[in-house]
């Protein structure tokens, strides 16, 4: 049996882009996205709470998002 693996990635990782940043800019509060980055970047706030914290000014349905 051959044994196959999928490796999905949105943060720019393997891929060229970073999606996750780009869906929070475009269907989020880029103000709060930008303010959760620096965050990040300065040690004042995880990986974790970045990511949630972004996601959570998303506010789009999803299909809008896939288009």
């Amino acid at each position: 049996m051959t044994q196959r693996l999928i490796a999905v990635d949105y943060d720019g990782t393997i891929t060229e882009k970073d999606l996750l940043q780009e869906i929070a800019y475009t269907f989020g509060v880029p103000e709060k996205v930008a303010e959760l980055d620096r965050g990040l970047e300065e040690g004042t706030v995880t990986l974790r709470d970045e990511i949630v914290g972004e996601y959570a000014t998303v506010t789009a349905r999803l299909e809008d998002v896939l288009e």
